[in-house]
């Protein structure tokens, strides 16, 4: 699992992956009428998914615990 998260860390490929299921929950979140979201809010918690996952991540030394 470890080898996993290193890699999620740090391949463009994982980026890009982060990158579209933002795009996708951002989508989702504005065509879902079910929640009445206002379409600020559903960006903004779209877009901070890259962020999140990121810093859930240990082996991304960018944010938390593990960073410089």
């Amino acid at each position: 699992m470890s080898q996993f998260l290193a890699w999620f860390a740090k391949s463009p490929l994982a980026a890009f992956s982060r990158v579209l299921a933002a795009g996708v929950l951002g989508w989702v979140l504005m065509n879902s009428n079910d929640l009445n979201l206002h379409p600020a809010l559903a960006l903004s918690l779209a877009s901070s998914l890259p962020i999140l996952i990121a810093w859930l991540n240990p082996a991304d030394t960018r944010y938390g615990k593990n960073s410089k």
